[in-house]
């Protein structure tokens, strides 16, 4: 589940989001979330693959789509106004 979550996520707040449409509950350690909770178990998600690292990534790729929907925006508007 974790990883088909991941796959479909876009940041981290949408990945955590899955995660919880997905019946798996988070807990926060240290004030910050830090595992989920599956049949009344903790499992941290440092031990499951999903490290911070590899968190991070899904913000720089929630960057990057929104850097490249802002220059198709900025691309369309200059074919536009070229074409007046």
């Amino acid at each position: 589940m974790l990883k088909t979550c991941y796959k479909k996520a876009d940041s981290i707040e949408c990945f955590f989001d899955l995660l919880k449409e997905s019946a798996l509950k988070s807990y926060i350690r240290g004030g910050r979330i830090s595992g989920v909770v599956f049949n009344e178990r903790k499992y941290r998600l440092k031990t499951l693959g999903f490290t911070q690292e590899r968190l991070q990534e899904l913000e720089q790729l929630h960057k990057r789509k929104s850097d490249i929907g802002g220059l198709r925006k900025k691309s369309k508007e200059k074919i536009i106004n070229h074409n007046r």
